[in-house]
């Protein structure tokens, strides 16, 4: 077994005392390095869950909360909120809501400023960030007249400039148009493979994340429906039965007849498609 980064141990948490339980005895260990697709329809948890990671729940929120949450070895409900923060940097599914300075370069060194890092520090990591997203042409741009996408690699930018352990994305593809969508999680799919950065991803374009993804989870009405490998939760009908559907390339593999594990490289897929109609024919 690997290194351990994440635990839930009997999560359970609700946004009032009064209210509906939203998490429901969650069980579950991240390893570093993985990266976790977390799918599931509207109202299954999924925002909540990664809210847990960020310290965002208890500490913004409130609520009840039991259980335990532990984020590279910090109880999140008895640690800092900044403790916190400095391991886990989050991306939501509104860029416009977490930009905060006018200039982008400003945006960008605005977190490393918050930790009290030296100038020239300061500086190294922008110029650091700026290369590794292409951000070099829109550095002096105002934010506010940046397109979705740019905002939205920004705001990629200015968390992965605190150089975090894990990387938090909810939906983040949610405003974007499907180019502009696969690009940007082309980019998380190349950091995470260059950097090593932990990443737990909540995303409603399974086709676009679920060939990368090491483990997924699938929550249903608050609980862990599924957690393991890709495969087995395709094979499974996991993704069925949480309400959200097979993603096209396994509703194609099932039309087809095919059966066995699904290839979800898009390039072994392909190949396989093309085996098949010649087989047909």
């Amino acid at each position: 077994m690997g290194d351990v980064v994440i635990t839930f141990e009997d999560v359970w948490y609700r946004y009032s005392k009064r209210g509906d339980w939203v998490l429901r005895g969650i069980n579950l260990s991240i390893e570093r390095g993985d990266f976790v697709l977390v799918i599931g329809c509207s109202g299954s948890g999924k925002t909540t869950l990664l809210r847990c990671l960020t310290g965002l729940i208890p500490h913004f929120y409130g609520g009840e909360l039991r259980g335990k949450i532990t984020v590279c070895g910090l109880d999140v409900s008895t640690s800092d909120i900044a403790e916190v923060t400095s391991k886990v940097a989050a991306v939501f599914q509104d860029p416009e809501a977490q930009i905060l300075m006018l200039i982008t370069e400003d945006e960008l060194a605005y977190p490393l400023e918050n930790l009290g890092l030296p100038p020239s520090v300061i500086v190294e990591r922008v110029e650091w960030v700026a290369k590794l997203l292409g951000l070099e042409g829109i550095r002096y741009r105002r934010t506010f007249e940046l397109s979705g996408g740019e905002k939205q690699r920004v705001v990629l930018a200015t968390a992965l400039v605190q150089l975090p352990e894990i990387l938090v994305l909810d939906e983040p593809s949610t405003w974007l148009d499907p180019l502009t969508s696969k690009k940007l999680i082309n980019e998380v799919v190349r950091i995470h493979h260059e950097h090593g950065i932990t990443v737990v991803i909540a995303e409603h374009r399974l086709e676009l994340v679920m060939p990368h993804s090491s483990k997924v989870i699938v929550l249903h009405n608050g609980k862990v429906l599924y957690f393991g490998d890709v495969g087995s939760a395709l094979e499974g009908d996991y993704l069925l039965k949480a309400n959200v559907g097979d993603p096209y390339i396994v509703r194609l593999w099932k039309y087809l007849g095919r059966i066995g594990k699904v290839p979800l490289n898009p390039d072994d897929f392909a190949k396989e498609v093309v085996k098949c109609i010649l087989e047909k024919l």
